[in-house]
């Protein structure tokens, strides 16, 4: 819902956020009021945070790569080994 609300506010929408700041500080006031909601939220957000900026795998992915090009090196090079 955030996300909808600030991108209706940036260049790319067009400026269509009119009521936006409103809805916005509606949501944040009943986040902080509803316990309830908080308690479905917050373990679904934290989940989602892990999940999409999670950078293992594309640090193994760039290790993998890095290993390759350090063999591929080696094998060129006469008298170096690994």
């Amino acid at each position: 819902v955030m996300r909808r609300f600030m991108w209706s506010l940036n260049d790319e929408s067009g400026g269509i956020g009119w009521g936006a700041p409103e809805s916005m500080a509606e949501a944040m006031l009943r986040m902080l009021t509803d316990a309830d909601l908080r308690t479905r939220i917050i373990p679904a957000a934290r989940q989602r945070v892990v999940h999409d900026f999670d950078n293992l795998p594309l640090i193994r992915d760039l290790a993998a790569v890095y290993r390759k090009e350090i063999e591929a090196f080696q094998d060129l090079v006469p008298g170096e080994t690994g």
